[in-house]
């Protein structure tokens, strides 16, 4: 399950925080997505390419400096599905579901290499308003999620906001028809 569809199954399901959502539940849908699979797969390559550099140092310093920058950038890259399961979490967890109407576009554009999700998906980018209890407010906003390619002025969007500042936590798809799309069909066997 993709995260996006996640979030709509959690919406949909507790529409008001707080959600009963534990974070390992979010951990195990982050780690299986395409962000979860780099996070590991790029650390992994990191930490197994300094072991060349700190088993064959014979104790010279740059070897050794390269080799454990190579483990710190590892590491990094597998810490990231966790601080983005972390921020879902929270959002999840804590989050109002709003609504956020596009005001204006900077950037529209159809399929196309701008990040991983727009390839499927479109990109748009430009100025949306959010309904928030403390009163209405505007943000830039950057989106590639279902439905991207379509958005125009007054297109809606569903947001999580917090809901002591006016801050967009995530954005969660409204059309997930586009997002429930197989990416591989496999047919079972009779």
């Amino acid at each position: 399950m993709r995260v996006q569809e996640f979030l709509v199954r959690v919406t949909e399901h507790e529409p008001n925080p707080p959600r009963s959502v534990g974070f390992g539940l979010v951990l195990g849908v982050v780690i299986r997505s395409s962000l979860g699979f780099a996070g590991f797969g790029f650390g992994f390559l990191m930490i197994v390419g300094s072991l060349g550099f700190l088993l064959g140092s014979k104790g010279a310093l740059a070897p050794q400096l390269i080799g454990w920058a190579f483990v710190f950038v590892g590491l990094v890259f597998i810490a990231i599905p966790f601080i983005y399961a972390r921020r879902v979490h929270r959002a999840l967890k804590t989050g109002v579901l709003s609504t956020a109407t596009v005001v204006s576009l900077d950037t529209s554009l159809g399929p196309g290499r701008k990040t991983l999700d727009s390839m499927k998906n479109g990109f748009a980018a430009g100025i949306r308003r959010i309904e928030h209890p403390q009163g209405e407010f505007e943000e830039h906003f950057q989106y590639d999620g279902p439905g991207a390619a379509d958005f125009h002025p007054g297109s809606s969007m569903s947001v999580l906001i917090a809901p002591d500042k006016t801050e967009v936590l995530l954005d969660v798809p409204r059309d997930m028809k586009l997002a429930r799309q197989p990416t591989s069909v496999v047919q079972p066997r009779r």
